[in-house]
């Protein structure tokens, strides 16, 4: 039932398993009695921090902009006629958008971050969420390149080679 319900729904499947990920992440930490021990890894870093994940998600931001113009410059390509004629086609896309919008939202909510969640006024709840959103780009941008990686096979395969379930 599992394998079935990801593959029809695995955006919001991986929604829930980023926000999983970080509830057992502070499950952990609470059982473990580490809280001191995590602010103290973020005090005095919670700029450096932010600016860390803002350049870093903006730049993933233009490589997925620039994924997605490559996939859209290939869709006459003769090779990818299976894909372009598939009922899966439309989701390729999906994904791609996707992972524009919560790389986007990541972003600017690091410069938020940034901005209100200083050492004279630490806000927590900054920090969760930008965690949250960090786990989700990463399940995001895993997709993305597992979906790259099999249009990459599809649009190499020597010509009359029969086409495999990629």
């Amino acid at each position: 039932m599992l394998p079935q319900c990801w593959k029809k729904h695995f955006l919001f499947v991986e929604l829930l398993l980023s926000i999983l990920l970080i509830i057992l992440f502070y499950i952990i930490v609470q059982k473990m009695q580490l809280e001191s021990r995590m602010m103290d890894l973020v005090k005095n870093n919670r700029s450096a921090i932010y600016a860390l994940i803002a350049s870093i998600s903006g730049s993933l931001l233009g490589f997925t902009f620039t994924g997605i113009a490559i996939l859209l410059a290939l869709a006459d390509n003769q090779k990818l006629g299976i894909l372009t004629h598939s009922k899966h086609y439309s989701k390729i896309y999906k994904v791609y958008i996707s992972t524009i919008k919560i790389l986007a939202i990541t972003t600017i909510l690091s410069l938020v971050s940034l901005i209100y969640d200083h050492e004279g006024s630490p806000k927590c709840i900054m920090l969760d969420l930008n965690l949250c959103a960090v786990s989700l780009v990463c399940f995001r941008l895993l997709r993305c390149l597992w979906i790259l990686e099999k249009i990459i096979l599809i649009a190499t395969k020597p010509q009359g080679c029969p086409a495999d379930n990629a």
